[in-house]
């Protein structure tokens, strides 16, 4: 079993959405079956089989809200005998690189396996979407090169799956009390009072905690400044979002 803390140099990251890249796929020959991914929780995010077809892969739909350094619990559970492999395109190439591999581990047993390990981003990571893909192997850990039913994140397999996931992630540049887009959040770090200068054309003003809980939404605001009562919401990270008229704004806030 490995778990990888994922502190790589990264270069050209640009923030671009994963799931515009076109990504090569496994191939299972004798198909899914039993030997699947039942079910992946990581951060705010689920998935479960009841999603689609166990051939197909592409869920990048369900998004998964990450804090750039932060480590987060991640949890797969697979069917008949079989391992488990995770990889996250770090540098947004449209492919997957041994060293961007996140996990891998096989214990396998009969009706399910479920693998429970912790996932760290890079603390210079940008903001945006990242591809992550978890393959379900049957026999193997579906990285260890050698085996007889396949390795690799675009393997040629006899038995299993894969399941791809979309990893919003906010990066440590947003933690800031000003940016160039008239977002303003501050004091940062602060404590129980969080006070927020909208942007023009806001439509809605959202905070939300990094497993993906709505702590306040207001709609229909005429003030430039607002003032959030954080008091009975424990200490951490969490993303201000500002929706426009011309898009999605947002920025890390941290309660002392």
């Amino acid at each position: 079993m490995r778990t990888i803390s994922l502190f790589i140099l990264l270069s050209g990251s640009t923030g671009t959405v994963a799931h515009a890249q076109v990504y090569c796929e496994p191939s299972f020959a004798n198909g899914c079956f039993n030997w699947q991914n039942i079910g992946i929780t990581v951060s705010n995010a689920a998935w479960d089989s009841g999603n689609g077809p166990c051939e197909v892969g592409d869920h990048t739909n369900i998004v998964a809200v990450m804090d750039a350094g932060a480590t987060t619990p991640m949890t797969v559970t697979n069917g008949v005998w079989c391992g488990c492999a995770v990889w996250v395109d770090l540098d947004q190439s449209g492919s997957f690189e041994p060293l961007e591999n996140v996990f891998f581990a096989y214990n396998g047993a009969d009706p399910s396996q479920t693998y429970s390990f912790e996932l760290t981003l890079p603390e210079d990571l940008e903001s945006g979407n990242y591809r992550m893909r978890v393959i379900a192997p049957w026999g193997s850990d579906g990285f260890t090169q050698g085996g007889q039913n396949g390795s690799g994140p675009c393997g040629a397999y006899q038995y299993g799956n894969y399941t791809d996931l979309t990893i919003n992630v906010i990066g440590a540049a947003q933690v800031q009390e000003v940016d160039a887009e008239g977002l303003w959040v501050g004091p940062n770090p602060g404590d129980d009072q969080l006070r927020v200068r909208v942007p023009r054309g806001l439509r809605s003003l959202q905070v939300i905690t990094m497993d993906g809980r709505m702590v306040s939404e207001r709609e229909g605001l005429a003030d430039t400044w607002i003032d959030i009562d954080m008091r009975n919401w424990p200490t951490g990270s969490y993303v201000v979002r500002a929706v426009t008229g011309a898009g999605v704004l947002q920025a890390r806030w941290l309660k002392q």
